[in-house]
């Protein structure tokens, strides 16, 4: 018969959104037909249904070379939304299952679909084209992905900031400003007069060192993050901050040390009397060793050797005790 087309009118469908395949065998024909006249009865959204008789099986096995059940096999695929395609999936295998199917495989990608049709339709080279075009585009999706993901892990083992040269910059010029004033502090520790004086000093050093220390932290953690350019500058400045931080907390230690062994100077005039006084109470008691003769008219108690004793013992307990009160000196 020979027919001439004067007018076609077409029906565009839009691409699913969601398409998940299904391969299920049973023990005879009637199941099979019946699992699909139910599965239209439930309203599933079945997009293709095919029906293999166990002869056919038995043909697609030798030509395709896989061990599928020589038995009635259904190939249907189910298309539609992503939450329903799933749902109806779930009541596709509850119905065929409840008519005795031996076997129910899900195809949960697009390229398991085309390889489950190309299983039932050994004969057909567009299929096979088809499938062989998804696996490749499968092939290059995976492999980008694996890229993607090593990419990825590259940042989060080895981040890196665009700022980090300059941030180890800063915190470098904090610790060597911080360096600066831990030094001065030493200077004003040994130049203090009281001990109020010399411990607001050492710590007022003590805080300086702290801050020297927490910026060549700071200046290291930005190194790490420098990019390769970048990272030789950066580790420049977090060698330096480490230095000034060392020098900062050695300046510190010293003027603490200066805190620790500092005494207050007393009253001299007070050293003075006290130190006459016990010098008085020696001579005394060197006096009282002495015999005591009836001096005559124009005699001397003391020798002249005694005497030098008595002078000897007095300068000598004054230079101790004002040495004692007084060790700065």
């Amino acid at each position: 018969t020979l027919g001439v087309i004067t007018e076609l009118t077409l029906r565009l469908f839009g691409r699913p959104e969601c398409t998940h395949s299904a391969m299920c065998s049973f023990n005879d024909l009637e199941a099979a037909t019946l699992s699909v006249t139910e599965a239209l009865q439930y309203g599933l959204c079945l997009n293709r249904i095919e029906l293999a008789d166990s002869v056919q099986m038995q043909a697609i096995n030798q030509f395709s070379n896989v061990d599928l059940p020589e038995k009635p096999t259904l190939f249907l695929e189910l298309t539609g939304s992503e939450a329903a395609v799933p749902y109806d999936l779930d009541v596709l295998e509850n119905i065929v299952k409840s008519n005795n199917a031996v076997r129910f495989d899900k195809a949960q990608t697009a390229v398991d679909a085309i390889r489950d049709l190309a299983g039932a339709y050994p004969d057909s080279q567009a299929i096979a084209d088809s499938l062989t075009e998804a696996e490749s585009s499968l092939e290059a999706a995976q492999n980008s992905l694996e890229e993607a993901q090593a990419s990825l892990q590259e940042l989060i083992d080895n981040p890196i900031d665009p700022e980090a040269l300059e941030n180890a910059r800063t915190a470098a010029e904090t610790a060597a400003l911080a360096r600066t004033a831990a030094e001065q502090g030493l200077v004003a520790a040994q130049e203090a007069l009281t001990q109020a004086d010399v411990d607001a000093a050492a710590s007022d050093a003590a805080d300086q060192a702290g801050i020297a220390e927490t910026a060549a932290e700071e200046a290291q953690a930005a190194a790490d993050l420098a990019s390769d350019d970048d990272a030789e500058a950066a580790q420049g400045f977090a060698d330096n901050a480490d230095i000034d931080a060392v020098a900062a907390r050695e300046a510190a230690n010293d003027a603490q040390a200066i805190a620790d062994a500092f005494v207050d100077p007393v009253d001299l005039t007070e050293v003075v009397a006290s130190a006459k006084a016990d010098a008085e109470a020696a001579a005394a008691r060197v006096a009282e060793t002495l015999p005591t003769p009836e001096p005559g008219e124009g005699e001397q108690i003391l020798s002249d050797a005694e005497l030098e004793t008595l002078r000897i013992d007095y300068e000598n307990n004054t230079l101790d005790i004002f040495l004692y009160l007084c060790p700065s000196f």
